[in-house]
């Protein structure tokens, strides 16, 4: 006998036995409809059961939450591709120190908006009477700035410097994470604004960038010394007062 013709005939023979058998469980199940309606379920199993799918459901939500930080922290990680680690934030003669004022430049696409800071060309001065060696005011002036607001459960996770950018990672217990950047004002960097709300809120009198998109917010800023990003799960509200806390350490 051929073999694909004797596979074809025990196919058709367990598909028959397989409805058969699935005929008769139906016709004993309708059979016993009455008394099947009549048996109660124990309140500890429906509890079981609902929390069952409580949990099922959170684990879902935990990973789309995962899956959605990893997209935006390997976008904050491109950030170090774009900044340029050169240069300083003042400049200084004999005669005054010359403050670098920058304004953000914005350049929209569908899916991006890419960001740099141009220096004005209206600068203020401050006069001092001796040469003052970059090196030390760098010491005075520069630092790292640091949210002095974190949301409630949030705890600081890591911190790691890359020249002229430093970076803090902070977690909670539901394994949510917000991600706060400083990094040097001479560069640019791109923000996924592809399908998001873009709103130019101002932070101590400076124009921002936010983009809001399924919760999650992404929002750059700036002052005199550096450029600034926030990324993370939360509100618009929370966005704008972490932002408006940070202060040099």
């Amino acid at each position: 006998m051929n073999p694909t013709s004797n596979d074809h005939i025990m196919e058709s023979y367990y598909s028959f036995i397989g409805e058969a058998h699935l005929a008769n469980i139906l016709e004993e199940l309708e059979a016993n409809k009455e008394q099947i309606e009549q048996v109660e379920v124990p309140q500890s199993l429906t509890k079981w059961l609902e929390c069952y799918v409580a949990n099922l459901v959170h684990k879902k939500k935990q990973q789309l939450r995962k899956s959605q930080m990893r997209k935006y922290a390997s976008r904050a990680a491109l950030l170090l591709i774009f900044v340029i680690l050169t240069g300083t934030i003042l400049t200084f003669s004999v005669e005054a120190i010359r403050i670098r004022v920058f304004n953000m430049m914005l350049s929209a696409t569908d899916s991006y908006t890419e960001i740099r800071f141009d220096e004005a060309e209206e600068a203020p001065t401050v006069a001092v009477d001796t040469l003052i060696p970059n090196f030390f005011f760098e010491d005075k002036v520069m630092g790292n700035y640091y949210p002095a607001y974190i949301p409630e459960g949030y705890v600081l996770e890591q911190s790691n410097n890359y020249g002229t950018m430093t970076n803090y990672m902070f977690i909670d217990g539901a394994g949510r994470t917000l991600y706060f950047d400083q990094s040097s004002l001479n560069g640019g960097m791109q923000i996924d604004t592809e399908d998001a709300l873009v709103t130019h809120p101002v932070i101590d009198g400076a124009t921002a960038i936010m983009a809001e998109e399924d919760g999650q917010v992404i929002l750059v800023w700036h002052n005199t010394d550096f450029a600034f990003t926030l990324i993370g799960e939360m509100t618009r509200e929370e966005a704008l007062k972490i932002a408006g806390s940070i202060k040099k350490e």
